[in-house]
């Protein structure tokens, strides 16, 4: 209140990682671990107060409000709750058109190419003469997916797109978006809590831990060769299918630290089952195990 700093909190913290064009990135954690907050730092839709972002060559970070306003349309977001992101006073119509009417220039058809999204995300040409409430969940986030798609863009960061659907829903949407991403030759960014969407949809994943990436690698990797203790203990808690099945479960104990106040030196050594003395004194750096696989801990390293 009075203008003083008490303290930071470090909801991303010192995260470093490359996306390549057509290649889908999988963001994967406990909730409040940083995910959304990296994504829209990524599209600057918060401000980074350190690091830099490079974003088709162009280093984006000091882009003023100008040179950033031209970049939107190359960069766009489905945000995970398809009952709030859409104006529920705005036509589906007007929803799709806006984008279209502020970024692209020169003469278009602004119905014809909503009636194209529409059509490209499966959903009628008569749905754009409606209002979002008479869409069910699944159709709503079709309609915020043609709206991420109007400008043509480049790059789309998928914040938990699916975890407000059904999951007979889901599985149409994580196709739709993988059907689009070969159509159209689009680089995702993929945030989602649920590993499976995430093997699904994702080339490689970054596993993030109290703002901290505490494992990266290929999707075969993360999978079938988990290193860090913490991603070991996400695919342990993943459903299986089977009564019978018996699971060497890795429960882990404790809360998750608070990044307002993280704990020294390893961020996950207060759940750790294997933690060490130099784990509460140091924090382990990402080292490269190879083969693009890299892993933030001390037992491994």
């Amino acid at each position: 209140m009075l203008g003083r700093v008490t303290g930071w909190v470090r909801a991303v913290d010192g995260v470093s990682f490359d996306i390549y064009e057509r290649e889908t990135i999988g963001v994967v954690g406990e909730s409040g671990c940083g995910k959304t907050t990296l994504g829209r730092t990524v599209l600057r839709l918060i401000e980074p107060t350190e690091g830099i972002i490079i974003f088709a060559g162009k280093n984006i970070t000091k882009f003023n409000k100008k040179r950033l306003r031209s970049l939107r349309k190359d960069m766009q977001i489905v945000f995970q709750d398809p009952y709030w992101s859409l104006n529920p006073m705005m036509l589906v119509r007007d929803i799709i058109a806006e984008p279209i009417e502020e970024h692209i220039k020169g003469k278009i058809k602004v119905e014809e190419r909503v009636c194209e999204l529409l059509k490209l995300v499966g959903l009628p040409e008569e749905a754009m003469w409606r209002y979002p409430h008479e869409f069910s969940g699944g159709q709503r986030q079709r309609i915020a997916i043609a709206r991420a798609l109007s400008t043509n863009p480049k790059f789309i960061v998928f914040d938990e797109p699916t975890s407000f659907l059904d999951v007979s829903v889901q599985a149409h949407i994580i196709n739709l978006i993988s059907e689009l991403q070969q159509k159209l030759n689009l680089t995702y960014m993929f945030i989602s809590h649920n590993l499976g969407v995430i093997q699904h949809v994702s080339n490689k994943i970054a596993v993030m831990y109290v703002g901290k990436i505490v494992e990266m690698g290929l999707v075969d990797q993360i999978f079938e060769e988990p290193l860090h203790p913490y991603t070991q203990a996400l695919l342990d808690a993943i459903p299986v299918p089977d009564p019978d099945a018996h699971k060497g479960r890795v429960l882990l104990r404790g809360k998750v630290p608070s990044p307002e106040n993280p704990p020294q030196g390893c961020r996950f050594h207060t759940r750790c089952p294997y933690k060490m003395e130099i784990c509460t004194k140091t924090e382990p750096q990402l080292s490269d195990m190879g083969k693009l696989h890299k892993v933030a801990c001390h037992l491994i390293s």
